[in-house]
């Protein structure tokens, strides 16, 4: 007849209890508490600005349609003229 493990082996007489597992769970709700409150408050962050940016480049001034016709063409739309 099959017994389970502990009553195979005798009692077990202690368990040991460690504050581990509750500490594991607290950093992971702090770090969940985070990820809320950094996408609670994204949207006053500030964004990418235009500082460094060419002013007139000619990626700016091309649209989809144009990079499309030169491919077609086989000019390579990337490059600077």
């Amino acid at each position: 007849a099959r017994r389970p493990l502990a009553a195979a082996t005798g009692d077990v007489a202690a368990v040991a209890h460690t504050a581990w597992p509750y500490l594991a769970a607290a950093g992971g709700a702090l770090l969940i508490a985070g990820g809320v409150l950094a996408v609670a408050r994204a949207t006053g962050w500030a964004g990418m600005s235009g500082r460094y940016d060419r002013p007139g480049s000619a990626a700016e001034q091309r649209d989809d349609k144009s990079l499309w016709e030169a491919i077609d063409r086989g000019d390579d739309p990337t490059e600077e003229r």
